[in-house]
């Protein structure tokens, strides 16, 4: 009886053993695994990698911003309407291609993307807008943009050239939340008319003052309700 126990007890210290060994192996070549993946990711910006895959998307996005903003802006409407569909593809590999990463990534992405580097204060506005002014017009205090091709029509360079915006004027520090979101509204409405009607009215107008009564009645009132 004795002799059986001693027995079943080497066998169960081998089984033990047999696993530990087994478990290490695992871990290490996990280890390995993960090492050779992170090397298959690539440094792109600051703290931003991409994998592979991801990159090689990301390189034909940047030549499709080049080429959008490539564009003079006599034709840019001619352009726009030829390759409304083309514009539309784009849109969509963009927003897709975003969602994989923060929100502070995706607005460093998108100055990468209009050939500008994020670190430059002043490079902010000039990635998503031609030419800007701040301005009396009549009554209002006006912030006078005039998007690139991008900004106008593919929406995370939109969203980004808000966030340049404000980032750039303070308009929550200056004005306040209910103002800062009727400019908010104004200048969706400008990029919904350019995005959806293809029919672009030049500048794009945020009046200081204008109610905050929403994107809807913003949109009723063409963007200065």
């Amino acid at each position: 009886m004795k002799k059986k126990l001693i027995n079943l007890t080497k066998r169960i210290l081998s089984v033990i053993m047999a696993t530990m060994f087994m478990f290490a192996f695992s871990s290490v070549a996990l280890g390995q695994g993960m090492e050779a993946e992170n090397h298959r990711y690539i440094h792109v910006w600051g703290d931003i990698y991409m994998s592979t895959a991801q990159k090689y998307i990301w390189n034909q996005l940047l030549a499709d911003v080049a080429l959008i903003n490539s564009i003079a802006e006599a034709q840019e409407e001619s352009f726009v309407l030829e390759n409304r569909a083309w514009l539309n593809d784009v849109n969509m590999r963009l927003e897709n291609f975003m969602n994989d990463f923060s929100p502070q990534d995706q607005q460093n992405l998108s100055i990468l993307l209009a050939g500008v580097n994020p670190l430059m204060r002043n490079s902010l506005m000039s990635a998503h807008f031609n030419s800007w002014q701040r301005h009396w017009r009549g009554n209002f205090l006006t912030y006078t943009l005039r998007p690139n091709l991008a900004t106008r029509s593919l929406m995370s360079q939109a969203i980004a050239g808000w966030v340049a915006l404000d980032t750039t004027f303070e308009f929550t520090w200056n004005y306040g939340n209910h103002t800062t979101r009727s400019l908010h509204d104004q200048y969706f409405c400008h990029f919904d008319f350019d995005f959806e009607t293809f029919f672009f009215f030049g500048t794009w107008d945020l009046e200081v003052g204008r109610p905050n009564v929403g994107p809807l009645e913003t949109r009723r009132a063409f963007c200065n309700p």
